[in-house]
């Protein structure tokens, strides 16, 4: 529970950055949503490691250990794409076996 609030607050804390750091006006932004293309590709198996998901999305925000699911993931890490002048933002978390291969694709928009 210690590291979920964790990466919480890193998330957090990165939304209020980019608040706080944006150059361009909050009413000039524009919602930016993930390539469905590209998480299409983590789903149907055609990019299915660690090294492919860094090539479409970059680092992760956070990158952690969870306990096994049920598919077999055993690590997660997530992204985030956002506009901060409407309050929304959407997630997207990358499971991963002990193998490093993708076990489980989520999108969330908040």
């Amino acid at each position: 529970m210690k590291t979920r609030w964790n990466v919480l607050c890193l998330v957090t804390l990165f939304v209020v950055s980019l608040a706080v750091f944006s150059s361009r006006p909050a009413d000039a932004q524009e919602f930016k949503s993930f390539d469905m293309d590209k998480i299409n590709k983590l789903k149907s198996g055609e990019k299915k490691t660690t090294d492919d998901v860094e090539g479409l999305f970059g680092k992760p925000i956070f990158a952690e250990k969870i306990a096994r699911t049920d598919e077999g993931c055993v690590e997660m890490w997530g992204y985030i794409e956002a506009q901060l002048s409407e309050g929304k933002s959407e997630f997207l978390y990358v499971l991963f076996d002990e193998n490093g291969k993708v076990c489980k694709v989520t999108t969330e928009k908040k």
